[in-house]
């Protein structure tokens, strides 16, 4: 039996990845089945095929590593499954690069064109599903964002279920695990550094007090724009100041004491009918 389907195969994919996709088109067979890697990924017949292609503006650019290729024959020699197996990386303009490791398999069978047998290939799956973006129906256009999406989803999860912590890096390079009933206040500093007084310690995180008031659960308020309280440390609250339990003195802008005042009662009653 002939290699050409094997060598094709590789050809073909490599040219694809290359945005080339001229071999990839010529070698289809008009009643092809195409199964892309996304799990909503499925059409059949090439001019459907060349019509999802021509509907999306393809700006990414690929790299194809480790490639290696396998023939399994067919039981007459006019058929025969072709398997590919590769590391793709996308790259995207955002700057996010993905990496996946891709298998692919083709089903090649001879037909007859203009009276002469020549091979095409009728089957192009491309396993290892994967979920992603609903808008993309051929290329992963939009994979960044949805990646991005689910790692931030992931990450939001697993630190909801920590046990009331706040996680930080600080400017040490270290990362903190901190309680929420440990953080007396936050003050915030320079650029991109916030001091957290915890009950026996300040930690000096690489955040914004802007990042960390989305940061923290409902019982934190932002009394001022320099400070997060704990509210249940507070001690009193007058005109100019909110005293904490161990006398540490937050600001209150003159103007503002009102609305403070208000907002801090409040959360309370809120919090207590919570708990």
């Amino acid at each position: 039996m002939d290699n050409y389907p094997e060598i094709t195969s590789v050809r073909l994919t490599e040219e694809y990845y290359n945005n080339n996709r001229d071999l990839f088109f010529d070698c289809m067979d008009d009643k092809v089945i195409w199964i892309g890697p996304g799990i909503h990924q499925y059409i059949e017949g090439k001019q459907n095929l060349i019509n999802a292609f021509e509907a999306e503006h393809n700006t990414l650019k690929f790299r194809t590593t480790q490639m290696s290729s396998k023939t399994i024959s067919g039981a007459n020699g006019s058929t025969c499954e072709v398997l590919l197996k590769y590391v793709v990386y996308t790259y995207y303009q955002s700057g996010h690069i993905s990496t996946h490791n891709q298998r692919v398999t083709l089903l090649w069978k001879k037909v007859k064109r203009n009276g002469v047998f020549v091979w095409k290939y009728t089957v192009m799956h491309i396993s290892n599903g994967m979920d992603g973006d609903e808008r993309d129906n051929i290329y992963p256009l939009h994979l960044d964002e949805y990646e991005t999406r689910q790692f931030n989803a992931t990450f939001d999860n697993l630190t909801k279920q920590q046990h009331e912590r706040l996680i930080v890096r600080g400017e040490d390079y270290s990362t903190y695990y901190i309680e929420y009933p440990d953080i007396q206040f936050i003050r915030g500093g320079k650029a991109i550094r916030s001091e957290i007084h915890t009950r026996d310690k300040v930690i000096n995180a690489r955040l914004l007090i802007d990042e960390l008031c989305k940061m923290l659960p409902e019982q934190f308020y932002r009394p001022h724009r320099s400070y997060i309280v704990n509210v249940y440390e507070i001690a009193n609250l007058s005109r100019c100041k909110i005293t904490l339990c161990d006398d540490t003195e937050i600001p209150i802008p003159p103007k503002k004491y009102n609305e403070v005042a208000k907002d801090i009662k409040a959360l309370l009653d809120k919090l207590c009918k919570t708990e």
